[in-house]
């Protein structure tokens, strides 16, 4: 399986990952991300650190979850699933994140996040697009 090459000219010089095989990705907005990350380390003790992509050249945070069990998140979270890649410049550390958890940090750390950026349109998705 190759990237299009959509995704290779425009991220030339980074790794293309596949979504929906492994892992989904559930994207945000890199401020709303790191108030998640913060979230789930005060409230869960992992065994393996979650896979966690900052990419701050993009204004995004992903997290890697098991496949097929993203759905709909809402406004300015959306997943990255089958037919959909990921660029990255290295390949992540940890393991995919269980979604039952990202849900209730995520469900924590939204209600600050937005009234920090009321006024502000939600960030879109591009279902099975190239982010």
């Amino acid at each position: 399986m190759t990237a299009p090459a959509a995704t290779s000219a425009v991220w030339p010089r980074e790794l293309q990952l596949p979504a929906g095989l492994a892992w989904d990705a559930v994207v945000m907005p890199q401020a709303l991300g790191a108030a998640v990350r913060h979230t789930l380390d005060v409230l869960f003790v992992f065994e393996q650190e979650p896979a966690v992509i900052d990419a701050p050249e993009r204004g995004r945070m992903y997290f890697l979850t098991e496949p097929g069990r993203g759905g709909v998140w809402g406004a300015d979270v959306w997943t990255l699933d089958a037919g959909s890649w990921l660029p990255v410049p290295q390949l992540p550390n940890g393991c995919p994140l269980p979604v039952s958890d990202l849900r209730r940090a995520l469900s924590l750390a939204y209600p600050a996040f937005r009234g920090r950026t009321a006024g502000l349109p939600p960030q879109q998705s591009t279902p099975g697009g190239i982010l």
